[in-house]
């Protein structure tokens, strides 16, 4: 009886520790015992778990569901004090004096989780609460490292037509969950957004919205499934892409990154139409049976992805283990896919067991590559995409058949069934062929159309073209003819025909049958033609004699009237001595048109027909002999000069003409007059076809009349019409009305604009138009002055585009009459104006970048025109920026964002490479007035470029030390220091207040400037320098880790109120030197050197991150400061006995001291021991209580039972 108390109280405390348990990986808490937080997946209790069977059900309530997730998530992370990523920044490590329990990097909708840092806080919270399921380290995960597409017969499944649509995946959309994908790569669509071959994405590493490639695995992968080379295409051609980043420039990344974009990619499905996920990636633990225990989040987001009829293609991984493959390939719900090599046997390097569900082909496979190139690669990698294509081809086939969407299991069942067989040892698999796969789902009969001839048509003509199209590719067509002849009809894909003759005048009936690929069968309704025709009868025709006589240069008309039977159309052509000249419905009648060269003999015959011409049925006909007799002419003549009302600035003129006449000679006679005719000049005996000149001098300044008059020997005669010339030969004295007021720049465009009245004393004049910079006279003015000529009559307008901005002009103008002649002394008064040039430029184009060794050169087409299209000979220069990356939706540029490279007139430049990286380059243009054009043409042929930079590392001796060495301090212990001589330069065009220079290069121990600027300045530009030895000033006492110079342009001291500059130094350097962090400072170089005030901001793993302030800009030397190494050593013993008495506190001491710094191993083991303390002695006080409560309860039964059993 004693015992049942004790027993009640074991029970109890079962239950305090069993009531939530929450199932933990073991690593969670063993890292926690090392480090201050751990990267977990925390998957909640969820009853609404997805089940595969239920399909139709889970789907309509999909919606339902993600609502509750989102309830579930807000409950569980309301419980602890949460810290939440913000936008563009990654989820680091928490610190340890941090007081927070999750720092959240990832809320999924469609799955019942969230993951992040987990600290020891939050881990013992969520053990006790009942909504948390189980608690996972986030596994890291890596990438797997033109034969293939006809090898799974792609090619014949392009081919495949339905309704119009050939099946090349046009219409759905891949998730590609990898490396991101090189969407700028000319085969991948070149672009990235709506409209683009890479539609969407996101990038989970760097948590922004562009996915780009920096490791070239994803591109490769994206290519294998959509790229459209004339050569290396990939399996579905016309199919879409949604990049999801989740793995680095190294190629891993993490597993809550992967589920988090298998969740965007359901979350977004019906957006992008995305019916496929392919991720090539995995752990390198492998699994021999399925692993959803393993990865119960992994199994949770690909089972909502197939719930939602999303396929999941995932490589096996390469290990060539023929019993074991990679997660989440393991997973039940995802299709694994293993590799085959060129032979079809299975690839060496694949993975495969049991749970492989297809193989697709892994080898020598030539796909996109970063740089707009292509590589060929090994692998289940390439394995995986080839399968992602089958689906995608598989999808649209079957939705365009059907009007519906397929679960994946269909399609996968359709390509296990017709794949081709792969054994390997006891096991038999299955490598893809697409093409017959989609055959083994077609089942939808052909629709069959007879195009031509029309049912119960009238065919005039003895045979007969016989066409059909098919919905279809058909295999074969076959025509029933009459129901008693069978014939094998021409053609391929959607159209056959058949060309059947020798009819005779009756009735036929005929009809097609069709077969396809998968073996169905259409047949057209049947169709009725009537054989009947006779040629048309001609009734009369004009002239009615055969043989016909006319004389130059009369016409002749041809006529006939017909009739025909059936009531044809007919057609009618006429053709003289054997060459076409009419044709038509109709045409009957057709006229000779004569003229004096026309004499000669000519059949002239018509041909009607209502048939085919020529076939001896349908065809009749009928010819004349037309003679043309011969006919004297008079002579022709052609003049030549002088041209009709010419102006001659000479005393004399040459007459020129050409005459001719085939039958006799010729007489000419010239007339020339002007108040009076004179008598003509005669020109006898002329040969046909002469060129005649004939010069009169002695010609007055006046206005001549004159024409030529030639006959023949039969008298026919030729006159011309009478033309004029004009004598001119004295210059203009009179000059066109300038005035002040139409001198000016009236719209601002940079160009003067000039309005004049013209010269009223002149016709058909010119003008001269000078410049100069001071008032243009009759005794200053020179050639020199010009600017342009021949400026028309009634133009009264000019526009002087070579003005240049601010500058005074002075103008006047020059009359030239009709024949040339001007007096540079007579001129226009004389006006100023000055250009004020306030449009801006046009922006330069055609920009593109190339790279030679470690310099990249950038270039670019000049501009001549402003915004306004208004021509500018300014002298325009150009400013070039660069950055690391851009903001392609900031219009127009802010380019305190950028570093300026040049600022040039020439059309290109080049730039020092210092790191590999993609960079950005804008170049943007500026006129002689200062205007700017900052604004961003993204285009092919736009101001902008980026272009992947390789840096090549200089060769250096070997044998070196670190850093450079100060006096005394040497080269910092033998470390190793940064590459030498990189800089980095920034420009603002206005500057005022605080201004940021970010340093991205990680050479320069310098990661940011941040100065106050009291006086606003233009044009400023900050250089920061890593030096490569040591500055020719004095030496630093102490140990120097690197020596920088800072320069500035177009700002002083006096302008700038504080400076801060922001460094980092290298952990292993502070450890080779035997320095403590807080011995670090930055030192600055005016006459001698001097420490800046300097503040240890944070410590990380790799580096000790500092600030200091200055009043300015030199040399600078960040150097650990001088002492003996002994004080450092016992400065590093006392810190740690400091510690380890600070681990004998009371667990009460214990959770009230502050956790600052870092925290060694022993400390953290000694913590959580203390915590397991404290747990355990809870429990013991509640089950003192427990027995205090209990026991008298006992005692006092046990007494009334006594009681009750006395007699």
């Amino acid at each position: 009886m004693q015992k049942r108390p004790f027993l009640l109280i074991f029970f109890l405390f079962f239950l305090v520790n069993t009531a939530y348990a929450v199932k933990i990986d073991s690593s969670v808490e063993e890292r926690l015992t090392e480090q201050s937080s751990v990267s977990v997946i925390v998957i909640l209790e969820d009853n609404d778990q997805p089940r595969i069977k239920s399909l139709n059900n889970e789907i309509s309530s999909f919606k339902q569901r993600k609502s509750k997730i989102k309830e579930q998530q807000k409950r569980v992370l309301g419980s602890l004090k949460v810290k939440h990523r913000l936008d563009n920044k990654k989820v680091r490590a928490v610190s340890s004096n941090e007081n927070i329990d999750f720092a959240l990097k990832h809320k999924y909708s469609t799955i019942n989780s969230f993951s992040g840092e987990i600290t020891k806080q939050g881990l013992e919270k969520l053990k006790k609460n009942p909504n948390v399921k189980s608690i996972h380290v986030n596994r890291v995960m890596h990438v797997f490292l033109d034969v293939s597409v006809p090898l799974v017969n792609a090619t014949k499944t392009w081919g495949y037509i339905y309704n119009g649509t050939n099946m090349t995946g046009k219409g759905e959309t891949v998730c590609v969950i990898d490396t991101g994908v090189e969407y700028t790569h000319p085969n991948l669509g070149g672009c990235f957004g709506a409209g683009c071959k890479v539609i969407g994405g996101y990038d989970y590493v760097n948590n922004d919205n562009y996915p780009m490639d920096d490791n070239g695995h994803g591109t490769h992968v994206a290519g294998t499934i959509v790229s459209n080379h004339s050569t290396y295409r990939g399996i579905a051609p016309d199919a879409n892409i949604v990049a999801i980043k989740v793995l680095n420039s190294s190629g891993e990344g993490y597993s809550n990154d992967i589920i988090a974009g298998i969740d965007w990619c359901v979350a977004k499905a019906q957006t992008y139409n995305i019916s496929v996920i392919s991720m090539s990636l995995g752990t390198v633990v492998l699994f021999d049976s399925y692993c959803d225990i393993n990865d119960p989040a992994f199994k949770t987001s690909i089972d909502t992805a197939v719930l939602n009829n999303i396929a999941v293609t995932v490589a096996t991984g390469n290990d060539g283990s023929s019993t074991e493959i990679s997660s989440p390939a393991c997973i039940q719900n995802a299709t694994a896919i293993g590799a085959t090599d060129d032979n079809d046997n299975i690839a060496s390097f694949s993975n495969r067991n049991s749970l492989t569900d297809l193989l697709a082909p892994g080898e020598n496979i030539y796909s996109t590559y970063p740089t707009n190139t292509f590589f060929e690669a090994n692998g289940t990698s390439m394995s995986a995409p080839h399968a992602a294509g089958a689906f995608v081809l598989l999808y649209q086939f079957y939705k365009k058949l059907f009007a519906q969407t397929p679960t994946p299991s269909l399609l996968e069942d359709a390509l296990n069934d017709t794949g081709k067989d792969i054994t390997d040892g006891a096991n038999t698999y299955q490598r893809i062929n697409i093409y017959a796969a989609l055959l083994s789902l077609d089942n939808v009969s052909l629709v069959l159309n007879i195009t031509s001839p029309s049912n119960n048509s009238k065919v005039r003509d003895t045979w007969i073209v016989i066409n059909v199209t098919s919905n279809k590719v058909l295999s074969s067509a076959l025509l029933e003819w009459n129901t008693t002849t069978n014939y094998t009809m021409n053609g391929s894909s959607l159209s056959f025909y058949y060309n059947i003759s020798t009819f005779t005048n009756t009735s036929y009936t005929f009809r097609v049958f069709g077969n396809d690929n998968a073996g169905n069968q259409g047949v057209t309704n049947v169709f009725t033609i009537e054989m009947n025709n006779s040629a048309p009868n001609i009734i009369s025709y004009y002239p009615s004699n055969l043989t016909q006589n006319i004389s130059e240069p009369d016409n002749q008309k041809f006529n006939i009237s017909f009739s025909d039977a059936e009531n044809d159309l007919v057609n009618i052509t006429w053709y003289q001595n054997g060459s076409l000249v009419l044709s038509g419905i109709n045409q009957t009648e057709w006229n000779f048109t004569g003229n004096y060269s026309a004499s000669g003999d000519y059949n002239i015959t018509v041909i009607i027909d209502d048939g085919v011409i020529g076939d001896g049925i349908t065809t009749v006909s009928n010819s004349w002999i037309l003679k043309v007799n011969n006919t004297n002419f008079a002579p022709n003549i052609t003049l030549n000069l002088p041209f009709n009302d010419s102006y001659l600035n000479r005393t004399w003129n040459l007459f020129n003409w050409t005459v001719t006449d085939n039958d006799d000679t010729i007489n000419c006679y010239l007339y020339l007059y002007a108040d009076n005719n004179t008598n003509p000049i005669s020109l006898l005996n002329i040969t046909s076809g002469s060129i005649i000149t004939y010069n009169w001098t002695n010609l007055n300044e006046t206005t001549y009349y004159w024409k030529l008059q030639c006959d023949d020997t039969y008298i026919n005669s030729s006159n011309t019409t009478i033309r004029q010339f004009t004598i001119d030969t004295t210059p203009p004295t009179t000059y066109p009305d300038l005035s002040a007021s139409n001198v000016s720049d009236y719209d601002n465009d940079g160009n003067i604009e000039l309005n004049w009245t013209d010269d009223s004393t002149e016709s058909n004049e010119t003008y001269r138009l000078y410049r100069h910079i001071a008032r243009i006279n009759s005794s200053n003015i020179n050639e020199n002055m010009l600017i342009a000529s021949n400026i028309k009559q009634g133009t009264q307008f000019y526009e002087d585009n070579t003005s240049l901005h601010n500058t005074a002009y002075w103008y006047a103008l020059v009359t030239v009459d009709r024949v040339g002649k001007y007096n540079i002394s007579v001129l226009s008064d004389s006006y100023n104006a000055t250009a004020n040039d306030t449009i801006i430029p046009k922006s330069p184009t055609n920009l593109n970048a190339t790279q030679s060794g470690n310099t990249a050169t950038i270039q670019w087409k000049n501009i001549t025109k402003d915004v306004n299209g208004n021509a500018d000979f300014f002298n325009a220069r150009y400013i070039v920026y660069t950055s690391t990356s851009i903001n392609t939706s900031k219009n127009p540029i802010n380019i305190s964002v950028f570093t300026k490279v040049a600022n040039i007139t020439t059309n290109s430049t080049t730039y020092s490479i210092g790191a590999s990286e993609i960079r950005y380059f804008v170049v943007v243009s500026a006129d002689d007035a200062g205007n700017e054009n900052l604004s961003l043409n993204t285009a092919s042929e736009g101001n902008y470029v980026n272009i992947s930079l390789t840096y090549t590392p200089p060769s250096t001796p070997s044998g070196g030390g670190g850093s450079s060495g100060g006096g005394g301090g040497g080269g910092g212990g033998g470390a190793a220091a940064p590459s030498k001589g990189t800089s980095t330069s920034r420009m603002w065009s206005e500057a005022e207040g605080e201004t940021l220079m970010p340093v991205r290069n990680t050479e320069i121990a310098v990661s940011e400037l941040k100065i106050d600027i009291i006086n606003p300045s233009e044009n400023v530009e900050l250089t920061v320098t890593k030096l490569d030895k040591k500055p020719n000033v004095a030496s630093i006492s102490g140990t120097v880790y690197q020596y920088i110079e800072i320069n500035k342009k177009n700002i002083e001291n006096k302008d700038i109120s504080k400076a801060e500059i922001k460094f980092k130094v290298e952990q292993s350097w502070l450890k080779e030197d035997n320095t403590l962090a807080e011995d670090i400072a930055l030192n600055r170089y005016t006459t001698k050197w001097e420490e800046l005030p300097t503040v240890l901001i944070k410590e990380d793993r790799t580096y000790a991150h500092y600030k200091a302030t200055t009043g300015g800009f030199s040399y600078f030397a960040i150097s650990a400061k001088a002492k003996e190494k002994k004080k450092i050593a016992e400065k590093i013993t006392n810190k740690a006995k400091e510690t380890n008495q600070s681990i004998n506190q009371s667990a009460e001491d214990y959770f009230a001291m502050p956790i600052t710094g870092a925290v060694t191993v022993s400390q953290l083991i000694t913590s959580g021991e203390r915590k397991a303390n404290l747990n355990r002695l809870i429990l013991l006080i509640l089950a003192v209580i427990l027995v205090i409560i209990l026991f008298p309860l006992r005692n006092w039964l046990y007494s009334r039972k006594r009681k009750h059993n006395k007699p």
